[in-house]
């Protein structure tokens, strides 16, 4: 019977790998460079950069796979949408058009918008959403709610990362229009929060 593969003392996380193997890249870049100079009859340094020094060992050291995991399908998905301007009541009005689809929260600092969208959702016959305008961090009202199971933003960049976090950290999915993410940083919050807390983004 096989094992299943222990990674409890693998102390290495995958930013480590990237890391590692961007290093790997400079040093082969740097080889070539030595080299060509070589031949030239250039005057050139010996020596390379411990951390340029690696073995396929150590970077396979280094490896961890992603986390994998699957959530059972849901006959209805219960939707909040954070961002709701020109954009985001275009997604609103498309999956309301979708069988299956519960709109049950929206989020916006404008009022207005928030309210527009609310008569939309009630237009299309579903109950009235409830809306969140206090401000630019009342999406984390909306997403400790017990009734979603996905979290739709559509705001402005730097927002997309924060929103989605707070939805996954509160155990809900989360989708978010391109670009997701602004910085490398933010990439990894994501894909950290998703693997941690089992949930889609």
């Amino acid at each position: 019977m096989s094992k299943k593969k222990d990674n409890s003392n693998n102390q290495h996380s995958r930013r480590d790998f990237f890391k590692i193997s961007a290093a790997a890249g400079l040093g082969a870049a740097m080889s070539g460079t030595l080299l060509s100079n070589c031949s030239r009859g250039r005057q050139v340094l010996t020596s390379e950069p411990e951390d340029v020094a690696l073995q396929t060992s150590e970077i396979q050291k280094l490896t961890s796979e992603p986390v994998r995991f699957t959530v059972p399908p849901l006959e209805k998905v219960r939707m909040g949408f954070v961002g709701v301007g020109s954009q985001g009541s275009n997604h609103v009005r498309n999956f309301l058009s979708l069988e299956g689809v519960e709109v049950k929260a929206l989020c916006d600092i404008k009022e207005d918008r928030a309210k527009s969208n609310q008569d939309r959702v009630v237009q299309a016959g579903q109950p009235q959403p409830e809306i969140y305008t206090l401000g630019e961090t009342d999406f984390k009202r909306l997403c400790e709610r017990d009734d979603l199971d996905l979290v739709f933003i559509a705001t402005s960049w730097e927002w997309h990362v924060p929103v989605a976090v707070a939805a996954m950290e509160a155990g809900k999915h989360a989708a978010i229009e391109v670009p997701a993410a602004i910085t490398l940083d933010q990439c990894w919050q994501t894909v950290e929060m998703s693997e941690k807390m089992k949930r889609h983004c």
